[in-house]
Formats: C-alpha cells, sequence, structure tokens
C-alpha cells in the first residue's frame, strides 16, 4: 500500500478538490483534502489505484496547461488596451459629436461582447460550466444611428441576364478573390463592372467589408453609410450570399481601406509575398485563373469607359459614393 496526499504544496488553486476537473474517481473523498491544502493524513493506495490515480492527475494538469495557452490566446487576439473606456472629458478642440459618441459605445460593447463570448467558449472547451458569465452588454441600451439606405429599383435591371445557377457543375470548389481596395470616392469602378459582366458568364457573388482600421475611424458616418448600402444594393441584387457557397462558381470579396496608407490599391492578395496591384493586371490575373488562356470565354471590359456612365450597378455605386 502506498500513502498518497491529493498534489504538491506549490500548486495553489484553492477550493478545488482532487479529480473535480477531470471525471474519475476521487481517492480522497471524506478528507480535508484539497489543492494547496495542509491535510496531514493520506490516503492508503494499491498500487493499481496509484497508477490510476497518477493518470489522473497528468489529464487535470494537461487541462490546466490548456487552459493558460487558451487564455494566452485571448489575451493575445484581443487587444485589450482597445478595452480602456475613456472616463475624461474631451478636449475643449475634440468635437466630438453625438454620432461619435454612439459609434464609440457601440464599438466598445461589442468588444465587451466579444471577450464573454470567447470566455465562455473555453469554460465550455475546459467543462468549467460554473463559471460561464451571462453578459450584461445591452444593446438596446447603445442607441444606434440610423443609416438611410438608397431606394433600389430592380426595373433598372430587367434587362440584365445574370446566370442564374453554377455553371461548373462538376466542380465542388468555389473560386474566391479578397482584392484591398480603397474606401474613398475613387472607387475602382472598373473591377466592378469586371464582375457585373463576369455574373454574366458564372454565378458570382459579391461581399463588400470595411478593413478592421476603418471601423476604428471616428471622424463621420460616411463609412458606415457606404458599407451598409453597397452592402443593401448586393442583397436587391441578389448577388451577395443568398445560397449555399457551393452553389457558386466564384466570388469576389472587396476589403476597403481607409485612403493614405503606405499599400498600393487595389491590390489582391495571393500571398505575403506575391501581390496583383491595379486594376488592369487584377482583372487579367482574374480572367486568366477564372477561363484560363480562351480568350472568348474571359470576361470583355473593352467597353468600361462607353460603359461607365451607362452600366446600371455602376451608377447606382456612384451614387452611395459620390
Amino acid at each position: 500500500m502506498y500513502t498518497v496526499k491529493p498534489i504538491l504544496e506549490n500548486v495553489v488553486l484553492n477550493e478545488i478538490y482532487s479529480a473535480t476537473l477531470y471525471k474519475c474517481q476521487n481517492y480522497f473523498e471524506g478528507m480535508d483534502a484539497i489543492f494547496g491544502g495542509n491535510s496531514s493524513t493520506g490516503a492508503s493506495l494499491t498500487p493499481e489505484q496509484l497508477e490510476d490515480l497518477a493518470k489522473q492527475q497528468q489529464k487535470q494538469l494537461r487541462r490546466l496547461n490548456r487552459l493558460t495557452g487558451k487564455t494566452n490566446e485571448l489575451c493575445d487576439d484581443i487587444s485589450l488596451e482597445h478595452l480602456i473606456i475613456q472616463t475624461k472629458k474631451p478636449q475643449a478642440n475634440a468635437n466630438l459629436t453625438l454620432e461619435q459618441v454612439n459609434k464609440r459605445q457601440q464599438e466598445q460593447s461589442e468588444r465587451l461582447s466579444k471577450i464573454n463570448q470567447r470566455l465562455n467558449q473555453i469554460c465550455d472547451g475546459l467543462g468549467l460550466v460554473n463559471l460561464k458569465t451571462e453578459s450584461n452588454t445591452d444593446d438596446s441600451t447603445v442607441k444606434q444611428v440610423k443609416i438611410e439606405l438608397i431606394n433600389v429599383d430592380l426595373n433598372d435591371f430587367k434587362d440584365v441576364k445574370r446566370v442564374p445557377t453554377k455553371v461548373n457543375k462538376d466542380k465542388t470548389t468555389v473560386d474566391d478573390f479578397v482584392i484591398n481596395i480603397d474606401g474613398n470616392s475613387n472607387l475602382p469602378y472598373k473591377l466592378f463592372y469586371f464582375l457585373d459582366q463576369l455574373t454574366l458568364k458564372q454565378k458570382s457573388y459579391v461581399k463588400y467589408h470595411l478593413h478592421h482600421a476603418s471601423k476604428k475611424d471616428d471622424s463621420n458616418q460616411t463609412d458606415q453609410y457606404r458599407l451598409e448600402n453597397v452592402q443593401h444594393l448586393f442583397s436587391q441584387l441578389k448577388l451577395d450570399v443568398y445560397e449555399p457557397r457551393s452553389n457558386y462558381d466564384s466570388g469576389l470579396t472587396f476589403i476597403s481601406k481607409k485612403s493614405g496608407t503606405s499599400d498600393q490599391l487595389p491590390v489582391l492578395v495571393i500571398s505575403e509575398k506575391n501581390k496583383i496591384v491595379g486594376e488592369d493586371n487584377i482583372i487579367e490575373y482574374l480572367n486568366y485563373q477564372l477561363f484560363g488562356l480562351d480568350k472568348s470565354k474571359r470576361v470583355d471590359v473593352s467597353q468600361f469607359n462607353k460603359a461607365v456612365n451607362s452600366n446600371v450597378l455602376l451608377k447606382y455605386l456612384k451614387k452611395i459614393f459620390q
């Protein structure tokens, strides 16, 4: 027989009894034996029980290590300094508007909700259900500034014959391309013209998002107005992802970044060292990736200069970005 104490004294996790982090037999039941405790007695175990206990404690320690690792990942993942809620009054020259205050309040609320969700996911993964917390963020208390959406008249698009179903039905993957664009009024209309013509050859979708740096800009509501209206436009035209992705041949995702950065825009990032810069180069690359060398199948953008003022989709985009 072997006399065994619950765990080494230098492990300080008060009031967590042995074997509670992992479902197993508690050899110390009935004893005042806790992690970090000062129990003077021990449990008498057979060699088989001692081996089983050792395995149990190894599993417990591994789970504690995972908890530490996931917590560190969470801290790395979420920049905690951005969670500082300013309590000082703005300086006289700050000129904060009500819209800007509302936007800051919403961003803080979203960050707090995100941290709460991640912590609850960690608790679920490690079986620490008792540590889960409910979010105290009440979305109803955060007053949103209402964005006025443009009116999309579908009759303007009645003559546009887009491909309704997937063309390459034998292909299980979707050709998805992400393009960073300048989010100001100099929208790369030629790329959107390419997209418009592409939907006449394939079933394609388009997504439009703001870069995280643009989301933090409190200068005005322009970016949010453009974001919601572009997404509204694509939704009304059924150009967004309204079916399972497997039903599409291709898709373009546009990430709007603030102008004035060192990045050359627009840019399609293939890898860290391999980038396609400029509208014409990106269109050539997309045509090659989607249709190969057969020019008869490629999207023809040679009429762009004539169509820039007559293409219906471009007219709506210009209205949004004017």
